[in-house]
């Protein structure tokens, strides 16, 4: 997305989190939707100043120059106008995401956990966003405490084997030997491993 055109219609939490992706992203992001409908956490996004904020409902000629589009649910966006700009992008080939008709989204956003390297995603491909952030709890909920810092120390071991006998012939063996690391040490020892 870097450097393209995002724009986000609707003010609710949703859109917040669309901009704030699109942001990281790299994207020129404008939201469309009236002060009176914009959510707090909307509010806090905005007032960092890099997401141009249009104060008034959907105009079919913001579509222009878009990238990408989110229309999200609230007071502003019924859901005939969600549709009606779901239709629209569709006739102008600009790929959207409809929260409230999926049969209209071009691409879905997955129920996402991070931490350090490591990366759970789920998606419902737009069926039901409710459930897929419950099962990602659920998920999330069993994976030991430290994965993630066990994921940066394996990396590290890489990296020092390969540092210590970088030839090709070297591959497979180094290879097995993490592999064998990681089955068999514990998450807890892998996040405590250090380089000395």
């Amino acid at each position: 997305l870097a450097g393209k055109r995002v724009l986000v219609v609707g003010g609710d939490n949703v859109a917040a989190s669309r901009a704030v992706f699109a942001v990281e992203a790299g994207a020129a992001v404008t939201v469309v939707a009236p002060f009176n409908t914009l959510s707090p956490a909307l509010k806090q996004v905005l007032s960092n100043g890099s997401i141009q904020w249009i104060d008034r409902t959907f105009d079919s000629a913001d579509l222009n120059n878009a990238s990408l589009v989110f229309v999200c649910n609230d007071s502003s966006v019924s859901a005939s106008l969600s549709r009606q700009i779901g239709v629209l992008c569709r006739e102008k080939k600009v790929p959207v995401n409809v929260a409230s008709a999926a049969d209209l989204s071009d691409f879905y956003f997955m129920s996402t956990y991070k931490d350090q390297s490591l990366q759970v995603a789920i998606s419902t491909n737009g069926n039901g966003p409710r459930l897929a952030s419950k099962l990602r709890k659920q998920i999330v909920n069993s994976i030991p405490t430290h994965a993630g810092a066990a994921l940066e120390s394996l990396a590290k071991l890489r990296q020092l084997l390969k540092q210590a006998d970088p030839s090709a012939a070297s591959n497979q063996r180094r290879l097995n030997f993490v592999n064998r690391v990681s089955e068999t040490w514990a998450v807890e020892t892998l996040a405590a491993l250090t380089d000395a």
